[in-house]
């Protein structure tokens, strides 16, 4: 089972904890290299060189944890998805506003196209959630996020 052998959120850093290298630490990889000697000295019919195992951690460049956005992980989705619940919200409830005074009907014996009524539809809630994310793009790009690109944000 190797469920336990990462974390089920990645935190950035370094790994220092003991635990978590069980893999380098367990005899794993030593069989491991026995078997891949063995099948290669069977294929090739020639002995290796004498380091089979050379094991090296990946440099990690110099890290300040940060407590504060680790807690974030958890809670940065939930309030991305309630930053935007108050345009969804006003958005549904002007369609049923005109649902309800059936200005749909009002606007097609006028001569209004379904086409221009979705483009319009589609402009207002584009601009409320627009509003929304010219407020949020800056928080994350210079204050949560900091090292992300903002054009991925």
């Amino acid at each position: 089972d190797t469920t336990l052998l990462r974390e089920t959120v990645w935190t950035p850093g370094p790994e220092r904890r003991l635990w978590k290298r069980r893999y380098l630490y367990s005899g794993f990889v030593f069989i491991q290299d026995m078997m891949e000697r063995a099948v290669a000295e069977v294929i090739t019919g020639k002995s290796l060189p004498t380091p089979g195992v050379y094991l090296q951690e990946m440099p990690y460049p110099c890290f300040k944890r940060d407590s504060y956005t680790k807690s974030l992980i958890g809670v940065l989705p939930l309030a991305m998805m309630l930053s935007w619940l108050f345009s969804v919200a006003s958005t549904v409830r002007t369609i049923v506003r005109e649902k309800e005074s059936r200005m749909k009907e009002v606007l097609k014996m006028m001569g209004l196209g379904n086409g221009v009524l979705s483009a319009s539809w589609f402009a207002s809630g584009f601009s409320l959630f627009f509003v929304s994310v010219l407020f949020i793009t800056p928080i994350l790009t210079y204050g949560i996020l900091s090292h992300t690109n903002i054009i991925i944000i």
